[in-house]
């Protein structure tokens, strides 16, 4: 009976230890599809990399190459330097323009 008990502790270690490595290894494709998206690469392919390849290899990989991120970037800004929130206002105040609604500025 002691080594039942044994067998289901041992069992319960490894199911954690294989979700803890799972759970990291997902955590890594998203954190590299969103550094890439904000560094102007296509996600998806870094994504990609970082499944296809041996865990810490393909992350690894991305760390030494992706570019370095410039002034926008990093303050979130699109080309034309404008924030997410000034571009969510400027949608909004297209839309009201175009239903004819007066637009305060």
């Amino acid at each position: 009976m002691s080594s039942d008990i044994g067998n289901i502790i041992i069992t319960i270690f490894v199911l954690l230890f294989v979700g803890g490595i799972l759970s990291l290894i997902i955590w890594s494709i998203i954190w590299a599809y969103s550094d890439a998206e904000k560094r102007g690469k296509s996600g998806c392919l870094v994504a990609l990399l970082v499944f296809l390849l041996p865990w810490p290899v393909g992350l690894i990989i991305w760390l030494l190459i992706r570019p370095e991120m410039d002034d926008r970037s990093r303050a979130g800004m699109d080309l034309r330097g404008r924030t997410a929130k000034q571009r969510s206002f400027i949608q909004v105040a297209k839309s009201h323009t175009s239903r004819g609604w007066p637009v305060q500025g």
